[in-house]
C-alpha cells in the first residue's frame, strides 16, 4: 500500500525484531525502496525513535540510503533531529557527510541544521557545521533566515558564537526576512548580551544595517511594545550607548 514495503510497516509500528530480521534478509536493496512519498524504512524508524534499528540500517545501507530524499525534500537526518536522537544524528552526519547535512525541505526550506538548532542540540550543530561549512551556515529557511538569525532571536549565545566563528563577517551581515539582520532579531527580543556580542563582532557596519522599512536594530527594538516605557534602556543599555557613539542614535 502506498508503495510501502513490509520493512516500512515494521519500522512505522515499532516492531524492532521484525525490522532487524527484514533488514538482515533484504539488505541494501530493501533499504533503498521508497514509498510514494519518497520515504524509506529508515525515515519511519528514525521518526519512531528506533535508534538501534536505525544504526543497523545505516550500517547495511550506508551513504546511499542516507542520501535518499523524500518528495518534500526532507531526509532521514531531519527526522532523527526532530526526534532529538543526538547519537543517531552524529552517526548519520559522519556517514552522510556534507551532502546530507545540506539537504533542505521543499516547502519551508529548513536544513538539518535548522532542525538541530531548534531542538537545542548545540554539540550536534557544531559537528554539522564542521562537515557542511559556510554553505550550510548560509542556507536560509522559507522566511529567509539562517541559523544565526534563529539563534539571535532565541538568545542562544553559544550557537551565535559557533556560527560566526565559521561563517565570519559575511554571515554576520546576511539579511533575513524583511532584511532583518541577526542584530535586528536580538534587539527586538531584548537580548542584551546577544546584542552586545554581535555588535562587538560587527561594529558600526552591523549597527547601521537597516531593514526594508529603513530601520536599524535599535529602532526596531524601540517599536517592540514589550520593551516600551524605558524597558529598552535597561535591556539594551550598552547597545544604545554604542549606537550613540557611532552617531546612529540621538541622545
Amino acid at each position: 500500500q502506498d508503495g510501502r514495503s513490509a520493512l516500512h510497516w515494521a519500522a512505522g509500528s515499532g516492531q524492532k525484531e521484525t525490522c532487524r530480521l527484514l533488514c538482515d534478509k533484504g539488505g541494501k536493496e530493501l533499504l533503498q525502496l521508497q514509498a510514494e512519498d519518497g520515504w524509506t524504512a529508515l525515515f519511519w524508524a528514525a521518526g519512531a525513535g528506533l535508534d538501534e534499528e536505525c544504526r543497523a540500517m545505516v550500517e547495511v545501507g550506508g551513504r546511499d540510503v542516507l542520501l535518499l530524499s523524500a518528495k518534500d525534500g526532507g531526509s532521514c537526518l531531519h527526522r532523527a533531529a526532530w526526534r532529538k536522537s543526538e547519537e543517531l544524528c552524529r552517526l548519520m552526519v559522519s556517514v552522510g557527510g556534507a551532502e546530507l547535512v545540506r539537504k533542505q525541505t521543499v516547502r519551508d526550506r529548513r536544513s538539518c541544521l535548522h532542525v538541530a538548532a531548534e531542538a537545542g542540540m548545540v554539540e550536534l550543530c557544531k559537528e554539522m557545521i564542521a562537515v557542511g561549512g559556510k554553505e550550510l551556515l548560509q542556507m536560509q529557511d522559507g522566511d529567509g533566515n539562517t541559523v544565526l538569525h534563529w539563534a539571535a532571536a532565541h538568545a542562544n549565545l553559544e550557537l551565535c558564537q559557533l556560527c560566526v566563528a565559521r561563517g565570519g563577517m559575511e554571515l554576520l551581515m546576511m539579511p533575513g526576512k524583511d532584511h532583518w539582520s541577526c542584530l535586528h532579531h536580538a534587539a527586538f527580543a531584548g537580548a542584551g548580551p546577544i546584542c552586545n556580542w554581535l555588535a562587538s563582532q560587527g561594529g558600526r557596519a552591523l549597527l547601521a544595517l537597516v531593514d526594508k522599512r529603513g530601520q536599524t536594530a535599535v529602532q526596531v527594538a524601540r517599536a517592540n511594545p514589550d520593551l516600551a516605557s524605558g524597558g529598552i534602556n535597561k535591556a539594551l543599555h550598552d547597545l544604545l550607548d554604542l549606537a550613540l557613539q557611532y552617531g546612529l542614535e540621538r541622545a
